[in-house]
Protein backbone atom coordinates (compact mmCIF):
# COMPACT_ATOMS: atom_id res chain seq x y z
CA UNK A 1 0.00 0.00 0.00
CA UNK A 2 2.91 2.31 0.85
CA UNK A 3 4.54 2.02 -2.40
CA UNK A 4 1.68 2.45 -3.97
CA UNK A 5 0.95 5.65 -2.37
CA UNK A 6 3.97 7.36 -3.01
CA UNK A 7 4.43 5.66 -6.44
CA UNK A 8 0.41 8.08 -7.30
CA UNK A 9 2.30 11.06 -5.22
CA UNK A 10 5.46 10.98 -7.34
CA UNK A 11 3.09 10.67 -10.43
CA UNK A 12 1.08 13.79 -9.34
CA UNK A 13 3.81 16.02 -8.14
CA UNK A 14 6.18 14.94 -11.63
CA UNK A 15 3.06 15.63 -13.86
CA UNK A 16 2.68 18.70 -11.95
CA UNK A 17 6.22 19.79 -12.37
CA UNK A 18 6.25 19.04 -16.27
CA UNK A 19 3.03 20.22 -17.10
CA UNK A 20 3.86 23.93 -15.03
CA UNK A 21 6.72 24.26 -17.22
CA UNK A 22 5.06 23.43 -20.65
CA UNK A 23 2.13 25.80 -18.81
CA UNK A 24 4.37 28.40 -18.65
CA UNK A 25 5.91 28.02 -21.71
CA UNK A 26 3.09 27.78 -23.78
CA UNK A 27 1.78 31.39 -22.01
CA UNK A 28 5.35 33.28 -22.70
CA UNK A 29 4.97 31.76 -26.92
CA UNK A 30 1.32 32.06 -27.39
CA UNK A 31 0.04 34.37 -24.82
CA UNK A 32 3.03 36.69 -24.23
CA UNK A 33 0.35 39.81 -22.69
CA UNK A 34 -1.30 37.67 -20.15
CA UNK A 35 2.19 35.68 -19.23
CA UNK A 36 3.15 39.56 -19.08
CA UNK A 37 0.36 40.54 -16.92
CA UNK A 38 0.66 37.18 -14.20
CA UNK A 39 4.49 38.55 -13.31
CA UNK A 40 6.14 36.63 -15.93
CA UNK A 41 6.29 33.25 -13.98
CA UNK A 42 9.62 31.06 -14.67
CA UNK A 43 11.09 28.66 -12.45
CA UNK A 44 14.84 29.22 -13.88
CA UNK A 45 14.60 33.05 -12.23
CA UNK A 46 13.53 31.27 -8.96
CA UNK A 47 17.32 29.32 -8.81
CA UNK A 48 19.55 32.32 -9.48
CA UNK A 49 19.04 35.89 -8.87
CA UNK A 50 18.10 38.23 -6.21
CA UNK A 51 15.82 37.75 -2.85
CA UNK A 52 13.39 40.21 -4.82
CA UNK A 53 13.40 38.20 -7.93
CA UNK A 54 12.49 35.53 -5.81
CA UNK A 55 9.74 37.05 -4.07
CA UNK A 56 8.47 38.32 -7.29
CA UNK A 57 8.38 34.72 -8.86
CA UNK A 58 6.28 33.58 -5.93
CA UNK A 59 3.71 36.36 -6.51
CA UNK A 60 3.75 35.47 -9.89
CA UNK A 61 3.33 31.44 -9.35
CA UNK A 62 0.29 32.49 -7.03
CA UNK A 63 -1.26 35.09 -9.77
CA UNK A 64 -0.95 31.91 -11.96
CA UNK A 65 -2.84 29.54 -9.62
CA UNK A 66 -5.24 32.65 -9.16
CA UNK A 67 -5.48 32.62 -13.10
CA UNK A 68 -5.56 28.10 -13.34
CA UNK A 69 -8.79 28.22 -10.64
CA UNK A 70 -10.30 31.27 -12.49
CA UNK A 71 -12.15 31.04 -15.66
CA UNK A 72 -10.04 33.88 -17.41
CA UNK A 73 -8.70 31.34 -20.01
CA UNK A 74 -12.04 30.42 -21.71
CA UNK A 75 -12.27 34.14 -22.87
CA UNK A 76 -9.51 33.64 -24.89
CA UNK A 77 -10.72 31.20 -26.91
CA UNK A 78 -7.52 28.90 -26.83
CA UNK A 79 -8.61 24.95 -26.78
CA UNK A 80 -5.28 23.67 -26.08
CA UNK A 81 -4.93 26.63 -22.79
CA UNK A 82 -8.04 25.24 -21.97
CA UNK A 83 -6.94 21.64 -21.63
CA UNK A 84 -3.69 23.01 -20.30
CA UNK A 85 -5.52 24.32 -17.42
CA UNK A 86 -7.68 21.25 -16.99
CA UNK A 87 -4.96 18.98 -16.72
CA UNK A 88 -3.07 21.07 -13.91
CA UNK A 89 -6.35 21.74 -11.98
CA UNK A 90 -7.12 17.73 -12.25
CA UNK A 91 -2.85 17.42 -11.03
CA UNK A 92 -2.77 20.30 -8.00
CA UNK A 93 -6.26 18.74 -6.65
CA UNK A 94 -4.71 15.43 -6.84
CA UNK A 95 -1.29 16.31 -5.17
CA UNK A 96 -3.45 18.52 -2.51
CA UNK A 97 -5.98 15.05 -1.88
CA UNK A 98 -2.53 13.19 -1.58
CA UNK A 99 -0.39 15.09 0.62
CA UNK A 100 -1.77 15.14 3.93
CA UNK A 101 -1.57 10.84 3.71
CA UNK A 102 2.27 11.23 3.30
CA UNK A 103 1.88 12.24 7.54
CA UNK A 104 -0.27 9.50 8.13
CA UNK A 105 1.73 6.29 6.17
CA UNK A 106 3.52 4.10 9.33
Amino acid sequence: MKVAYLSMMTFFIVGYLVSIIYFIDYLRRNHYRTWVNLGEPELAKIRTGSIRDGVQQVQAFIATWAFIFSNVYASMGDPRLSILVWRLRILIAGCLLLFPGVFLLP
